[in-house]
């Protein structure tokens, strides 16, 4: 899951870099796949990881970037 979730932040990088704007992108995933991308996203350790809670189902998850 590690991988398809770094290959899958690695295809929004590249859609974003294409457009050279900023752009809003919505993603609706379970919370292990939602851990794993602040893990990726923000270059979290291991330890790091672990300490991030589970979200609850349908909890809105606000991640800031600066992409412009």
């Amino acid at each position: 899951m590690f991988d398809r979730v770094t290959g899958f932040l690695e295809s929004i990088f590249r859609r974003i870099d294409n457009k050279r704007r900023s752009e809003n992108i919505v993603i609706v995933s379970h919370g292990l796949l939602m851990r794993l991308f602040l893990m990726r996203y923000y270059w979290l350790t291991v330890e790091q990881f672990e300490e991030i809670y589970n979200f609850e189902n349908c909890e809105i998850v606000i991640v800031s970037s600066s992409f412009a």
